[in-house]
Formats: structure tokens, sequence, C-alpha cells
């Protein structure tokens, strides 16, 4: 099967305090009780109270001057150091800790801890800074990471003094969704002395940012007449084909043709068979035949079953978004103007023979979009078991329940109220469990077919459906609240729009990273715990 039909279109600042203590925490400094004195008071001089007042004051800058020695010193060092500033907003080292970490949680979730300890050697209970990334030797885990991190800290600073001339404020519901990050924290996994005064700071100026950002966004709109001018200058980008592709893998002179690749079931051919198999498949003219084939080579050359051939290879063999590429010889063939559905292309190359049917000329790919929102009820959240990691089938299937409850419960309880999508939106809001859509009202725009898991895929987009329709879908990931928004733009469109506010965003962001200057301290970046 051919991996080509698988494409897919700096300067520290020193802390400023109110006052001598600043907001001192008692708490932070051990204090000792002053000895005792045992030496006599002098006797009053001249000068009475007067001259007692200045003694007094004199006594006072002396002890806070002590105690500036011993208690503010070694309170400054547990304070908060400011990593990254600009005139009017800070990130401090301990706001850092907190991206870094959730930044490792997001790769967690994503991979899991086995995948990431196989497949990109990162053990989650190591330290960060011992081990390499990527098999490098000079860039640890830590340092990859962490570069992340001070790219997003620039960006949120410049976001926030752009987003505060434009009088922007975080939203209710951003409100909502950091209160229940804060009651959901584990402190300790953050070390850096982290608190919850940490964590909200860094959470504020991150909703803040994207907020800004997606205001901006999505302030810049395009006529049809501007969007059409824009295809006609980058038109190609947003051309898809339709082909079908299969390679005829053969063993070479120096392999032992009876031998058996050791990682694969498949009988291995000889190249005079491949040859032969390759020009029977340039003979295809439509899908049907060039289907038919590749059944026949599986199954008589290739040692699949039918059944097996069906379901493991068949589905894969075809691609009807194509997208542009040219350079190569497969992309110049099938984007040269010259192909046309029914013709062929045979590649040959070393061990094997590709051959492709074109199935749709290149076109704008008129894909349909859709727009949906959902309400998650995740098994994971619902999970009662001694061990949370390793659940038993018994306590997923109670979870399941547990979510298929609330699902219903909740759709009737909004039937029963306003009904309408904004109301849906608001107890998204407040209920899901997808944060992938948690700040947007449970909303995903632009869905196309085949993007979301099957079933909800199917849902979105069967024929019979028509906006404002509700309904409740059961996925791996637990039970949703379904509501239909509407029908988007064909997917050329999407994709243009997007790159055309992607350019104007970036411009627009170009100018207020030259308004308001960002400064970095790599050093206290490089000191946080990782």
């Amino acid at each position: 099967m051919s991996e080509e039909l698988n494409n897919t279109q700096e300067t520290s600042q020193e802390e400023q305090y109110d006052g001598i203590l600043g907001d001192y925490d008692a708490n932070a400094v051990e204090e000792t009780p002053a000895e005792e004195s045992t030496e006599q008071k002098p006797a009053k001089k001249k000068g009475g109270k007067k001259g007692a007042a200045i003694a007094g004051i004199v006594a006072a800058v002396l002890a806070v001057g002590g105690l500036g020695t011993f208690g503010v010193m070694k309170y400054r060092e547990n304070m908060p150091k400011t990593a990254a500033y600009t005139d009017h907003a800070k990130i401090t080292d301990r706001m850092a800790a907190c991206y870094l970490q959730d930044t490792v949680s997001m790769y967690k979730d994503y991979y899991g801890e086995e995948a990431l300890k196989s497949y990109f050697s990162l053990d989650l209970n190591l330290s960060l800074k011992t081990q390499p990334y990527q098999g490098s030797g000079d860039t640890t885990w830590f340092d990859n990471l962490m570069d992340n991190v001070k790219t997003n800290s620039r960006q949120y600073l410049v976001l926030k003094e752009a987003g505060e001339a434009m009088g922007h404020k975080i939203t209710d519901a951003d409100e909502e969704i950091i209160t229940e990050r804060l009651e959901q924290a584990d402190y300790a996994k953050y070390g850096n002395r982290v608190t919850e005064k940490d964590l909200r700071e860094a959470l504020e100026l991150q909703a803040f940012g994207a907020g800004v950002y997606k205001t901006v966004y999505d302030g810049f709109t395009f006529s049809d007449e501007e969007i059409e001018d824009y295809i006609k200058e980058n038109g190609s980008s947003y051309v898809s084909c339709g082909l079908m592709g299969f390679n005829l893998s053969y063993s070479t002179e120096e392999s032992d043709t009876d031998s058996e690749d050791e990682d694969s079931d498949e009988k291995e051919i000889d190249k005079s068979t491949a040859a032969n198999l390759a020009r029977k498949l340039r003979a295809c003219k439509t899908k049907k035949q060039f289907e038919d084939q590749v059944l026949e080579i599986l199954t008589e050359y290739k040692g699949y079953t039918e059944e097996d051939a069906k379901e493991q290879v068949l589905p894969s063999i075809s691609n009807d978004a194509f997208g542009y590429s040219t350079g190569n010889e497969l992309g110049d063939w099938a984007f040269g103007g010259e192909a046309k559905v029914g013709d062929t292309k045979l590649i040959e190359a070393e061990g094997a023979f590709y051959v492709y049917l074109m199935t749709r000329e290149p076109e704008r790919d008129q894909s349909p979009t859709i727009d949906v929102r959902h309400i998650l009820f995740s098994i994971d959240e619902h999970i009662e078991a001694a061990n949370p990691d390793e659940p038993t089938d018994e306590e997923k299937a109670a979870a399941l329940e547990k979510c298929k409850e609330l699902a219903n419960k909740t759709l009737e309880d909004w039937k029963n109220g306003d009904a309408t999508e904004d109301s849906f939106g608001e107890l998204a809001t407040e209920l899901t469990e997808d944060p992938g859509s948690q700040s947007t009202g449970g909303l995903y725009q632009h869905v196309t077919q085949g993007q979301m898991v099957e079933t909800f895929n199917d849902w979105c987009f069967d024929a019979s459906r028509k906006p404002g329709d509700t309904g409740i879908v059961e996925t791996s990931y637990g039970m949703h609240v379904m509501y239909f928004v509407g029908s988007g733009d064909p997917m050329w469109k999407v994709e243009a729009t997007s790159a055309m506010r992607n350019k104007k965003f970036e411009e627009w962001f170009n100018e207020q990273e030259n308004l308001y200057t960002v400064t970095v301290n790599d050093d206290i970046f490089s000191g946080i715990d990782g």
C-alpha cells in the first residue's frame, strides 16, 4: 500500500516591593526571639523626649537592617522570580513551572506514559533535565519543552498588553474553567513552591491571551471576491484529486526469495512476478477493476485470506482527497494537467512497483463541513476504582452507565428549559468533561467527514441531519449529548479563509511585538525544576 497516498493537507528585572517588608508572609520565616539584654540602660541625656525619639528611629532602622539581613533576604529567596516581563505584565518562574507541567500533562494524556517511554524515550518518572530529546545528546526534554514555554510566554505577554489596550476582559466561562482547574489542582506536581495564587495568575494570563487571539482572529473577515482573488494566487494549495494506489514489493537479488519478512505474514514475490502484476493493475480503468485486481494479488500471491484482505488492506488503497503536491513523480503526474479519470501511472523504485489509478481529476476540495456542539460525560472521569489507572471491565461498565444517566438527564433538562443553542452552550461550559471544547460551549467548527470518532462522525454526517437536531451518542470516550448547529462552507473555502486569517493575524501580532517589548531572563527559566 502506498504511503504516498496517505498525505494530509532578555535581561532580568528585580522585584519591586511597596515597603521594606512588602506583602511579607510571617509564616515564610521562622523568627527566633531575641535574647534579653543584660546591659544597663544608659542615663537620659540632654534633649529629653526628642532625643529619645531620634534614638528610637535609629534603633528601628538598625532592627530593620538586621531583619533585612536574616529575614527579608531569606524571604526574597522564596519569592517568585520574574522570568519574563513587559512594562505592565510579567510571568514568574512559578507561572512558567505551571505552563511546563501542563505541557507534560498534555503529552501524557494524549500519548500515555507507556507510549512516551517506548516511542519518545521520555520517562515521566525521571527528571526532564536528565533525558535527551529525541536521541539528541545536546538537548534535553527540559530544553525542548522550556523553549515552547518561553515562546508561549512571550506571546501571552504581548497579547496581555494588546488586550488591555483593547479593553479585553476574561469571560465568565473562562472564570468558571479557571475556578474548576484550581479546585482540582494537585500542586505537588508543579513543584517550585507553586501556590494557588501562582496557578491562578498563570491560567488567567493564558485565558486572557486566548481570548484576545480569538477576538482578533475572528475579526478578520473577507468577501467572496477577496477569497477568490486569494485562490487565484494560491489556488493549487486548495486542490485535491482522487487516487487509488498499490505497491508491489518484491525480493531483491541480495535477499532470500523463499524467506518471509519476520515482521509480516505476507509472502514475498520475485521481481518478474511483481512486474507482471503491475502490468495487470495498469490495465484497470475503474475503481471496481482496480480493487478486484488488488484483492486477487493479496489472496493468490501475498497469502491473505479474502476476509483479511478486505478488512486490513482494501480500505487503505483509496484516497478521495489526495492533496496537491509537485516536485515528485506522483504529484507531477496527478496535478500536471494531463491525467484523466481512468488513467494509471507506474512508478518503479528499488524493491517495488507502485501503481496508481486516477479516480477524480484535480479540483477544489468540495468536502462538506459541519458545526456541532456536544457535552461529554467521560468514562475516565466517573470510574470508581481502587486503581483508576487500570480499572476492571466491570468498573468501566459502571462508569459508562453513570455517564448514560447524566447524558439523558442533561438532555431532558435542556429540553424542559429554553432549548436554544445558547442555553446548550451554557450547559456545555458548565458540565462537559471535554477540555478541548469547554471554553467554546462545546462547539466544534468546520468538522470534516472522518475527522471525529466513528459514531460521533456518523451522527453528524447523517443525510437527514438538520440544524437544531439533538441526540445522545456513545463513543470510546463516554456519552455525548449532541446539538447539530448546521452545515458550513466547503473545505477549500474553510482552508483558504483560515490561511488568510492566519496571515492577517501574523501581521497584526508582529505590529504588537514592535509596540510591546518582552524581556526574558533565560537563567530564571533554566532554574525551574524539571
